[in-house]
Parts: C-alpha cells; structure tokens; sequence
C-alpha cells in the first residue's frame, strides 16, 4: 500500500523535473498498454521507459527499450524537441492504478503549499475530482485531478499549469482534449 501511493508520489515528482525523451510525435493516440490519450500537436508523450531509462548509444542518439515501459502511465510535455526542454515544459502525467485501496490524490496534498479544491469536472470520458496546488513559492503550479473507476480502480492525472514562465490553463484546447481522450485501455475493463 505504501509503496503504491510512494511510487504514484515520485512519478508525479519527477513529472515536474523531468528526464529524457523520443516518444509518440503530435496527433496520435498513445497507448501506453492499460491507459490511452490523445496528443495534440505541439505535444510529444514518453513511456516510463523513455523517461526513465533512456541511455545514448554510440551515435549519440537517445534509446530506450519499450519491452520494460510501464503500461500505466503516461508522460506528456508541451513544445519539446530535445531532452533538454523537459526541464522548462509543461506537462501531464497519466496514471492508472488498477487498486484504488492504497488511497487517492487526497493523500498527496501535504506536498504543495496553497491547496485550492475545485469543482468536479465533469468531461465527456469521467467526471474528475481536483484540487490546484503550487509548489516552490509559486515557480510551480499544479492541478491534480483523479477519477474512480468501477469502483476500484483509479486514474490520477497531474498537469503542470505554471514552469517558471511558461504556463498552460485547464481551459486550454490542447489540454482540455487530453483529458477528454484518456481511456483505459487493459483488455479486462
């Protein structure tokens, strides 16, 4: 149970920092094997793999193998071309929980100052719970939103409103269709 809600908690951590990247390239569909969305243009999306354990071969190219990627989630950033770029983008975070019991984005409110609940939000795919919080005296803006799915399991999403100056609202097109396309995709539900 606690290493579910720790591992939910640094996904969504490392979302705000960032990594590495090759990913699914503008107006696709991504589907990481248990959870899918759409990605608009100007958006790249990476798999737990690519984000995490990408390594340079010897023509100095990014690789990473998509045999070991999480089928769960889904890392979204926002005007990317290089690796570089994850450090100043915005981006969203999907992820599935298939046990709703270890606890939800409640729990995770200790982690940003200036915790604001919003109203559901009600979408043409679920209806999300929500609340925005900052972090780092404001250089970071966050809304956290998850749905409960037949009654125990859950998809949490973490979208990076503010990084530094860049900035992207909920009421965005591109964002407001990320979040409308994001479906479960495991061959059970």
């Amino acid at each position: 149970m606690k290493k579910k809600l720790l591992l939910a908690v640094v996904c969504i951590m490392l979302m705000s920092f960032g990594i590495a990247m090759t990913g699914c390239e503008s107006g696709e569909t991504y589907d990481a094997g248990n959870i899918s969305c759409t990605v608009p243009d100007g958006w790249k999306a990476l798999s737990s793999e690519e984000l995490f354990n990408t390594t340079t071969d010897s023509s100095g190219e990014e690789t990473a193998s998509e045999e070991d990627a999480d089928p769960n989630s889904i890392y979204l950033y926002k005007g990317i071309e290089k690796t570089e770029d994850i450090l100043n983008a915005n981006g969203i975070t999907i992820l599935y929980l298939e046990d709703y019991t270890f606890g939800g984005i409640d729990e995770m409110k200790a982690f940003y100052e200036n915790v604001k609940k919003q109203k559901p939000l009600k979408l043409e795919n679920y209806e999300w719970n929500w609340y925005t919080g900052e972090q780092m005296d404001g250089t970071y803006k966050y809304a956290i939103l998850e749905t409960v799915v037949d009654d125990d399991d859950s998809i949490q999403i973490n979208v990076v409103l503010k990084n530094g100056d860049k900035t992207i609202s909920m009421d965005d097109k591109d964002v407001k269709a990320i979040l409308e396309s994001v479906k479960i995709t495991k061959s059970d539900k």
